[in-house]
């Protein structure tokens, strides 16, 4: 078993919320000074043991993946609720894709990019704000082919939906934290956590996880 806080596709279930989801940090008027938006891929860090026969190098992959398709829901759920009561008007979102192009124009990595100066990318992104969102957890979870690794599922469980001998039904820790940064404030910030299952579907929790933290956003 490998050890570490390894970026990994954590596969996490059923996150529900633990604050409202609408924590402002800044006066209004620096809220409403933001029209534009992108959402940045999201960081996925697993730091749990791994299976002897995962490496870290796919590790790192799978949490690339997964924290492309939290952006995507994240994205589309940030529009989804956008517009609604007791939300603030007028906001654009830049694509997800056009997100991905410009930073990979740049040589930016997704893990770079969770880490580098968020006014920085703001400009390089031609937006007034950027959307960072992370998710942790300290166990691997069973559900892989939901997120088109099928192999890797095969390695792991045999190509079956049961937990692997020597693993019980035990629940994983985990979090998800969102931030809104403008001009280096934080403006908007939601925390979310709940201990999970291991039969729980991927795109459930990201869909849930996704959908609280577009509720919660300011616009």
């Amino acid at each position: 078993m490998k050890k570490g806080a390894l970026l990994y596709s954590s596969f996490v279930v059923l996150l529900a919320s633990c604050s409202s989801g609408k924590q402002f940090t800044t006066k209004d008027d620096d809220i409403n000074k933001v029209k534009t938006v992108a959402v940045l891929p999201v960081q996925v860090v697993f730091t749990g043991n791994l299976p002897a026969k995962i490496t870290t190098e796919m590790a790192d992959s799978l949490a690339q993946v997964q924290g492309y398709s939290f952006q995507q829901s994240l994205h589309a759920n940030l529009i989804r609720f956008s517009g609604g009561k007791n939300k603030i008007a007028g906001v654009g979102f830049q694509s997800a894709d056009k997100t991905n192009g410009l930073l990979l124009k740049n040589h930016i990595t997704p893990k770079d990019a969770y880490t580098k100066d968020p006014d920085e990318l703001a400009k390089l992104l031609q937006v007034d704000a950027v959307v960072k969102m992370s998710v942790t957890s300290n166990r691997i979870m069973s559900d892989l082919a939901s997120m088109g690794v099928s192999t890797l599922r095969n390695i792991l469980w045999m190509g079956s939906n049961t937990i692997p001998t020597g693993m019980s039904n035990k629940t994983a820790d985990v979090h998800a934290n969102c931030v809104l940064i403008h001009d280096g404030k934080d403006l908007w910030s939601a925390q979310y956590d709940r201990p999970t299952d291991w039969n729980t579907s991927v795109n459930d929790v990201v869909e849930r996880v996704t959908t609280k933290m577009g509720k919660g956003f300011p616009y």
